[in-house]
Parts: C-alpha cells; structure tokens; sequence
C-alpha cells in the first residue's frame, strides 16, 4: 500500500530483515562458500621438511673474529646461507625441478582442485608466483640453520622435492666455494711465474754482464784486490821503516840498503798496479765493473725474495684454500608426513568468516554515513 503508515516496531523489524539478508549475502555465503570448498573440494597437501647449515672444512661457521662474538649479520655463513635461500627461491631450480622431476605438470594434474591448479595456459611468472607458494626457506641467523618446508600432492613427491632441492643448493654451494678457491690458486700461481720469470730475467742479465768481461764477481774480485793491496802496504810499511834503521849506520851505496830500495819500488809499483784495477781512467777497472754489476746483483736479489714471497703466497693459498671451502651440510633429511598439513581447513573458514564479516561491517558504517551525510 502506498499510503501505508508503518508502526516503528514495523520499521525496525524491516530494517533488520535487510540487516540479515544482507549478512547472509554478505557473510554467510561466502563463508559457506569457503567451507564447501574447504571441507570438500581443496585438495590435501603433504609437506616435507628438512634443515641444513652451510658450514667450512674446519667444521666452524666463520673463521674470523665473529666466531668469538658470536655470528653477526652479514658474515660469511650469513651471506653463504642466504645465498643458498635465494638460489632455492629462483627461477632457475623451478626449471631445473620442473626438467628432472615433473614440478609443473604434478601441480597440472587432474587430482589438484581448479582453484590451486597450475593452467595451461598460465605464464611462467605465474608458475614461478606458484613455486614461491610450495616452496620456502627461513634462516635463524642466531644458529646458521636454514629450514627447507616444500608442499606435494603427496609424501613420497615432497620428499623428493625437497631433496632435489637440496641438492642442487649443495651443488651451488659446492661451485662457488671450488670457484673462489681456483681464483685465490691461479692469483697465487700467477705470483709464482711472474716471480720465476723476474728471476730468470735478474739471472740471464748477471751472466750476460759475465760473459762479456772478465769478472766474474766483480765484488769479491775487489775485496782480494783490497786485501792484498792492505798486505803490500802493510809491507811497504816494514820495508821503508828497515830502510830508515839500517840507513842509520850503513852507507847508501851498501847492498842490503840497495835491496830495500829495489824491494819499497817494487811494492810502490806493485800497489799502484792493485790500485789500477781497482780504478781505471778507461773505465775497465773493477769500480766500474761493479758499477754495472750492482744494480743487476740487487735486482736478483729482489727477484729471490719476491719469488720466495710467492711461493709462501702459494702454500698459504693453498692452506686458506682447503680450510674455508664450505659445503651444504644436511642436519634433517626430508620428512615424509604421513597425513596431509594443508590445506588447514578449519582456519582457512575462519579466515574467510572474519574477513566478510569486517568487509560487511566496513560497508555498512560507509552506506549509513553516507545517508546520514545525504539527510543533511
């Protein structure tokens, strides 16, 4: 009736007939919805868990002072284990998995629900959306362990996920360890022929010097010159003081004072001949062989210790090398549940329930503040 006039009673026992329809509508069909599909339509899920810990041949986690203080964010075994965590989280094991072990097409199969099905027609973006949703990786910095949880159709295929899984992050650790260890070895023997190469070089040089003079150690050569002429003058030295006592009381013309005479000449000229080779004017003496000796004598012995340093370089390489290669080490094997762990049905209804029911909740205040606003 148009002009029909309505009690309040009658206006609110309306207004609550729209509330609950409304509720109905908005809140108990779809969480009849959920409950449909969660109690009869998804399909259960098996998960399989594992841990690990990326550790080095010495058996520690770090091998710096973070050991002592305990392992810190951004060491070595942080950056090892989230390196492996992204590695398990990529692209690139989802198609290594998918080639070796059937990931997509088990997702694809007929037995999984439409709604937690991989399509045909989805992209690999899509698919790899959908791995990040099987697959996970948490890492307690405080320990070193990471925790692999991996969800299958059924146990035995989790199983076998996570243990490919596993490999292929132990295969990638085992490559970037033997790659910074080839690095630090080929560095290092790169040290080693550049040292082998100077010192050849440094060798080659003193025995061409050698082979075009007459010296061959122009040093040594000087310091027997230097001590036999120290001899001759330490001779000469007798020599003149004899000659000044026998002068004393013998004439210059006797015979002993003419044999010292002829005995200090020979010495004076004996001693300027030590003192030529020595120094010559024509620079063919031995200052000047050693001229061109030192510079080649120095280098050698430049080139020695720089081989030497490398070869330390190399068995110390070789040490860092073999102690701080890091492996995948497996603490828990993948478990094989024996019941399905999702989907959790009773929670996912529970989600959908408390979900509709703020969204109702929200658009009512909306619409009441909007007629409200309206009347104004």
């Amino acid at each position: 009736m148009t002009g029909e006039t309505l009690t309040p009673q009658e206006r609110q026992r309306r207004r609550n007939r729209r509330l609950t329809i409304k509720f109905l509508v908005w809140v108990g069909i779809p969480t009849l919805l959920a409950a449909v599909y969660y109690g009869l339509i998804a399909t259960d899920l098996y998960e399989s868990e594992s841990r690990y810990i990326i550790q080095a041949a010495n058996g520690s986690t770090s091998v710096s002072l973070d050991s002592l203080l305990g392992e810190l964010p951004g060491s070595g075994s942080d950056k090892d284990a989230l390196a492996v965590r992204d590695y398990i989280l990529s692209r690139d094991v989802l198609r290594r998995l998918d080639q070796e072990h059937g990931f997509i097409a088990h997702f694809r199969s007929d037995d999984v629900d439409w709604l937690s099905r991989i399509w045909p027609d989805e992209s690999f973006e899509d698919i790899y959306e959908y791995y990040l949703t099987k697959v996970a990786v948490e890492y307690d910095n405080q320990s070193g362990v990471s925790t692999l949880t991996v969800k299958a159709l059924n146990a035995d295929k989790a199983a076998e996920f996570a243990g490919a899984i596993l490999r292929y992050g132990e295969e990638m650790v085992n490559r970037l360890s033997e790659r910074a260890r080839r690095d630090r070895m080929e560095f290092a023997r790169r040290e080693v022929t550049a040292g082998e190469e100077r010192l050849a070089r440094a060798r080659n040089a003193i025995l061409s010097l050698q082979s075009s003079g007459d010296e061959l150690n122009p040093a040594e050569s000087a310091a027997a010159v230097l001590a036999i002429r120290s001899e001759l003058e330490t001779e000469l030295a007798r020599a003149r003081a004899e000659l000044g006592a026998i002068k004393a009381f013998m004439q210059p013309n006797a015979h002993k004072v003419v044999v010292l005479e002829q005995k200090i000449r020979s010495l004076q000229e004996q001693i300027e001949q030590e003192n030529r080779r020595l120094v010559d004017p024509s620079q063919q003496g031995l200052s000047a062989e050693i001229a061109r000796f030192e510079p080649l004598l120095i280098e050698k012995e430049f080139a020695e210790k720089a081989y030497a340093s490398a070869l330390a370089s190399l068995e110390l390489a070789r040490t860092e090398a073999a102690q701080q290669h890091r492996y995948l080490a497996v603490i828990v094997t993948p478990s094989r549940p024996d019941e399905s762990t999702y989907p959790r049905r009773l929670l996912g209804v529970a989600t959908v329930f408390f979900v509709a029911l703020t969204l109702f909740g929200i658009g009512s205040l909306l619409i009441a503040a909007v007629r409200e606003h309206a009347r104004i």
